[in-house]
């Protein structure tokens, strides 16, 4: 089970944080089997001014990373902070000794950053998924 994630809203750059209110069922029929609908309930949004909604901690998102989720042991590397759902989900997890998350915006982790600080297993990087290097002897 992914947990909703419990940050503050506020907004850095072109992004923003932001609670939002589903009031009836959002999808179809066919969503319902797949798991792509999504029930009443409060969630968590990440937007961009110019991209929309880009992470959301809606059930069809957790769907999306639940394996991701249930595999994470030991050190777990995160590409892409978001809402930090995935970051959240599995430092509540026993045998995660420490959280690397590489993100290659600088507004997003200002934003949403200082909602995992306060865990020193959270390092954060400032870096392209594609650039990032870990130190000798890290796997």
């Amino acid at each position: 089970m992914i947990p909703n994630v419990e940050i503050l809203e506020g907004s850095a750059g072109p992004w923003t944080v932001e609670k939002f209110e589903v009031t009836g069922i959002l999808g179809s029929f066919r969503d319902a089997f797949s798991g792509r609908y999504c029930p009443p309930g409060t969630y968590t949004r990440l937007k961009h001014t110019a991209r929309g909604i880009v992470m959301s901690d809606t059930p069809a998102e957790k769907n999306d990373h639940y394996t991701f989720v249930r595999k994470a042991a030991g050190h777990v590397l995160i590409n892409g902070l978001g809402i930090g759902m995935c970051l959240n989900a599995v430092l509540k997890k026993d045998g995660v000794t420490k959280v690397t998350v590489v993100e290659i915006d600088a507004d997003v982790i200002r934003l949403v950053g200082p909602n995992y600080s306060s865990d020193e297993r959270v390092e954060i990087i400032h870096s392209s998924a594609f650039d990032y290097r870990p130190p000798k002897g890290i796997r």
